[in-house]
């Protein structure tokens, strides 16, 4: 059971049962279609749809020292739905220092060297992560030619879409939003032998993209990459563009950048 609140001339659904969601956002759980919406003397259905998205926005800024080390920043913004999930993850933990300590073993390869958390106890407000971090791109500076992954984050292990056929619609929930861009400065005695092209890939009928671009100036590599799933239902027809594009996601977030010591 939720609620549709009248003020003035604007509409709003409300649930109560969860203290992480601002007024006027409903539960995942909540948005199954259509709701019977119950009056005094009248009864109608009543579409029930998100009024926001799961969206996250990464800026990851780094630089490469000549002894191997990378270090930087990893600015991290959470909004709508995302940000309802990374508060309840954050508040499940004794402190933000228990947060930070369970976050820095799931990053592999990453230490957290200091941090920053904002408006984890508001939830009319997104959750904004700064984090101080260092990683090792090679150990011997004799032997300097590395392969780098830049895609350090939201890299997905595994197609979500394994079976080769659908029978029922694909119902994602939520639209989805995932905004990344790197950053990385690099010596001057270092080149990339490899630069990514420029990658776009679309859904039919606008239902989403992948988007990958990449620019590499003056011992700057700056890469921003991003995927939006607009809809959030696709029928079982569509289901095969659905596995293609993660399928070529996939393909694009494996693919390293190899980096040579210039003679």
């Amino acid at each position: 059971v939720i609620a549709k609140v009248n003020i003035g001339d604007k509409e709003y659904l409300a649930d109560a049962t969860d203290k992480h969601y601002p007024f006027g956002l409903l539960p995942e759980r909540c948005l199954n279609g259509k709701g019977r919406l119950l009056g005094e003397r009248e009864s109608s259905w009543l579409n029930l749809k998100p009024s926001t998205s799961s969206r996250t926005v990464t800026l990851l800024t780094l630089a490469l020292e000549a002894g191997g080390m990378m270090r930087g920043t990893l600015h991290t913004t959470y909004f709508g739905y995302d940000a309802i999930r990374k508060r309840a993850d954050i508040l499940s933990h004794q402190s933000q220092d228990d947060y930070i300590k369970d976050l820095g073993s799931s990053l592999q390869g990453i230490t957290i060297t200091g941090y920053e958390l904002s408006n984890v106890d508001d939830p009319e407000k997104v959750i904004v992560r700064k984090l101080d971090v260092e990683l090792e791109a090679f150990s011997n500076p004799e032997t300097a030619n590395f392969l780098f992954n830049p895609f350090l984050l939201d890299k997905w292990s595994a197609n979500p879409f394994r079976s080769k056929e659908r029978l029922y619609p694909v119902d994602f929930g939520v639209p989805l939003e995932r905004v990344t861009v790197l950053t990385l400065q690099y010596p001057e005695g270092y080149e990339i032998v490899n630069v990514p092209e420029k990658i776009g890939l679309a859904l039919p009928g606008g239902g989403g993209r992948f988007l990958l671009e990449v620019n590499n100036l003056d011992n700057k590599f700056i890469m921003n990459n991003s995927l939006s799933i607009r809809r959030t239902l696709y029928s079982s027809s569509e289901y095969h563009y659905l596995r293609e594009l993660f399928n070529r996601i996939l393909q694009v977030q494996n693919a390293e950048l190899i980096f040579r010591k210039k003679i």
